[in-house]
């Protein structure tokens, strides 16, 4: 893998071990990337060679799929069985979340699906959810009652589809319209900031268009101010930073709320993708290759060329101690 031009299109990362779906195959690594080890005999028997197309990490379970099936690992990617008794084929998975209670996948033409195993699926047939899925995603409220009663949670599930954004507070059961200010084709994947405590805020960042936010858990969304082009979000130290392509590297000071450039060393506006590890930011460009930023986007340097790199960068991911 590491001697191959080859595109990579999901990485799913445990504590021990990143499974790697590419087009070529799925790959695993238990040496923080230094190499790689084929899974592509060990995989082909449920008909995921030559490529796979999805990866995910769905506590405890590791899950690839090509069109035909969907498979899944509860040791790191070291042995697979087929989870995808009840789900259509051939089929497109664009997100798999846990929510706590249970596992939905999200397809991007035929619903969505709910399981409480993780390998037999029952199609969701809320009335309100469509056919056509762009991601989901999940937060928690904490709702603090007055002594006897014990403190309660309720799990919200988000789904972005080409309807608008819908809600469920029933684990996936029964969905309702959760797009109140957001604009059309508002395409991209959840982030939950702050806490269950002293509140969250939703973040719907990716696609073209700009950051929504929602602070009454997707009952009202706003634009955030100089977010525009935003095509993936991540949070480290209390700050949002997103990658975009006209503006390169954008931050956010107030929770997502207000955004301002942070590109300064950056080769050329068009970031695809942000990572971190510990403290330091690390940003891939198209064309380009990787720059890093140790004081929290306000100044960045290469550190991988595009002499150094076989294509552009899309699927960027830190796990523990390494990157990718």
């Amino acid at each position: 893998l590491m001697n191959d031009a080859v595109n990579i299109w999901g990485l799913a990362a445990t504590d021990s071990s990143v499974v790697a779906a590419t087009e070529k195959g799925i790959y695993r690594s238990t040496n923080k990337g230094n190499s790689w080890i084929s899974l592509v005999s060990a995989t082909a028997a449920f008909g995921l060679a030559p490529g796979a197309n999805f990866a995910a990490y769905a506590s405890p379970f590791v899950y690839v799929y090509k069109s035909n099936a969907l498979i899944r690992s509860q040791n790191g990617g070291a042995t697979w069985t087929l989870a995808d008794t009840g789900l259509p084929a051939p089929l497109v998975v664009v997100d798999l979340v846990y929510t706590g209670q249970s596992f939905l996948v999200a397809t991007a033409t035929q619903g969505a699906y709910r399981s409480a195993n993780g390998s037999s699926w029952t199609r969701v047939n809320s009335p309100t959810l469509p056919d056509n899925f762009y991601s989901m995603g999940t937060a928690g409220r904490l709702f603090i009652h007055l002594f006897p009663n014990p403190p309660t949670v309720v799990n919200y599930v988000f789904a972005n589809t080409f309807s608008g954004v819908l809600r469920s507070t029933d684990d996936g059961l029964t969905w309702s319209s959760s797009s109140t200010g957001i604009g059309p084709w508002a395409s991209g994947h959840f982030l939950t900031t702050g806490n269950p405590i002293t509140g969250e805020r939703i973040l719907l960042a990716g696609g073209s268009g700009p950051v929504y936010y929602s602070d009454d858990y997707g009952g009202t969304w706003n634009p955030a101010t100089g977010s525009a082009g935003c095509t993936g979000a991540i949070e480290l130290n209390d700050r949002i930073y997103c990658s975009s392509f006209p503006q390169g590297a954008i931050t956010s000071f107030d929770n997502g709320k207000t955004f301002s450039a942070s590109s300064t060393g950056l080769k050329g506006a068009s970031v695809t993708s942000l990572s971190m590890l510990d403290s330091t930011l690390y940003a891939g460009m198209d064309n380009w290759g990787i720059c890093s930023s140790q004081d929290g986007g306000e100044h960045w340097n290469t550190v991988i060329t595009p002499l150094a790199v076989s294509q552009n960068l899309s699927t960027f991911r830190a796990v523990k101690y390494w990157i990718f």
